[in-house]
């Protein structure tokens, strides 16, 4: 999961991902500095494919959204093999309820989109469906890389056409 939201330039979580005409993607401000160093100029920095700068610069690329929404998920539903190593990871990974602050938020309410504890199941979201957040997580998981996986497919599609 992490390959999909880091930027393969700064190494960091993607800020506006931006999609060369090669379809690799990286920073806004990771672009920008490798085009002002050719001078408008942009050399893929995973396969070396050259394009120019668009008029409207680095703005020119088109955001990628798919990026984005990943990234969006991955804030809401901390993966587990991120922070579940041990017990005392796991108390970390569970936060408080606002409504009931003595309750571990271990739910997910799928028509809410949102965590929420035992109290908020019973008494704000009866007859949504609610999972236990470990099987939230690992069902966004395989959504994510099923889209990932048909995105390829796409891609591999596409190559033949823009090269």
């Amino acid at each position: 999961m992490e390959y999909i939201i880091k930027c393969p330039v700064c190494l960091e979580t993607f800020d506006d991902p931006r999609v060369l005409p090669c379809q690799h993607s990286f920073c806004k401000k990771c672009v920008t500095g490798v085009a002002k160093a050719r001078r408008g100029l942009v050399v893929c920095p995973q396969c070396r494919r050259e394009s120019w700068l668009p008029r409207k610069g680095v703005k020119g690329y088109p955001s990628n959204i798919f990026i984005k929404n990943v990234r969006r998920r991955h804030h809401v539903l901390v993966l587990p093999g991120d922070v579940m190593h041990d017990n005392a990871d796991r108390e970390k990974y569970y936060r408080k309820c606002r409504t009931h602050p003595e309750e571990d938020l271990k739910y997910h309410c799928d028509k809410c989109q949102c965590k929420v504890c035992w109290d908020c199941t019973v008494l704000a979201h009866t007859g949504h469906n609610v999972q236990p957040l470990d099987d939230a997580v690992k069902e966004y998981c395989g959504l994510v890389k099923s889209l990932v996986s048909e995105a390829r497919g796409c891609y591999s599609k596409l190559d033949p056409v823009l090269d």
